[in-house]
């Protein structure tokens, strides 16, 4: 829970005006509940560190990426761009698509676009759907 609020608390903030630690808490349990997260970890001076999570589904016949975080500490080192390069490279191995969705203010969105993610026509007042498509 404390590195959802860490990587999420400035964006919400952005995003709605506020973060109500009630709500928060709420949002999180249900979703952690699925227990589908993956736990992201890296060695460092023979000590393993947890460094975020993930989350991918299959939905439909495409990859969902649900959910990714990274601490913010070890944001901006390239991890990110790497574990979206390699869905990237699992999907089109298995010649499917990837879908996520994205807050309107998470800078995030700018890597996917990046890395060749587009907008769908499919949005809502607080999320941009975006796509990535075989090549």
């Amino acid at each position: 829970r404390g590195l959802n609020r860490r990587v999420y608390e400035a964006v919400v903030t952005k995003q709605f005006g506020r973060w109500d630690d009630t709500e928060q808490v709420q949002y999180f349990t249900q979703k952690w509940r699925d227990q589908r997260f993956e736990i992201l970890q890296i060695e460092q001076d023979g000590e393993t560190i947890r460094i975020g999570a993930i989350w991918v589904d299959l939905h439909g016949t495409d990859l969902w990426l649900r959910e990714i975080q990274i601490e913010p500490h070890y944001q901006g080192r390239g991890l990110g761009t790497a574990l979206i390069r390699a869905l990237i490279e699992r999907a089109n191995t298995a010649e499917q698509g990837i879908v996520l969705r994205v807050l309107r203010h998470n800078r995030a969105r700018y890597l996917y676009q990046r890395l060749g993610f587009e907008f769908s026509d499919t949005h809502t007042d607080t999320h941009f759907w975006m796509q990535y498509r075989v090549h």
